[in-house]
């Protein structure tokens, strides 16, 4: 079987870009070049609201023993969520590609406080859809906010 050659034949005219009439509406350097800073803010994002989550969550969770507590002037509650938040964030970050156990350690409190913050917020809203909505919200929030924002370790 032979390969010959064929003339193109002619292509359809759009009004808006007449020479790339089947070219992708936005050129794909431009696009290389912002898919890293997008994968940085949507992993900074998720981190935001996972760090959030697991703030309030144990802020409300340590409210009644702690009382108006505070260390270095900040409540006490809301500087342990934050040291809390920082360990699970850094414990998948370090562990993820590595060791799959103890990324699993890391990932269940995470997906679980995460999931606990988000299922009253969706409830009023998606009451029948409320507890599958926020169990994969949290589960995208915790899987994969560090490695969109920092990468795969490995």
């Amino acid at each position: 079987m032979a390969v010959t050659r064929r003339p193109l034949t002619a292509r359809p005219v759009t009004p808006y870009h007449e020479d790339r009439a089947w070219a992708a509406p936005m050129d794909r350097a431009y696009l290389d070049r912002t898919r890293v800073p997008a994968r940085g803010a949507l992993g900074l994002i998720l981190i935001g609201y996972s760090t959030i989550a697991t703030v309030v969550y144990i802020n409300t969770l340590l409210a009644p023993s702690i009382g108006n507590s505070s260390i270095f002037g900040l409540d006490a509650g809301v500087l342990i969520g934050l040291l809390i938040a920082a360990i699970l964030t850094a414990g998948q970050w370090f562990s993820n590609g590595y060791n799959w156990f103890a990324y699993a350690v890391f990932l269940a409190p995470d997906v679980w406080i995460t999931y606990e913050f988000t299922y009253p917020l969706l409830a009023p809203i998606v009451p029948d859809w409320a507890f599958w909505f926020a169990i994969a919200w949290a589960v995208f929030c915790a899987r994969f906010g560090e490695a969109l924002l920092l990468g795969k370790v490995r």
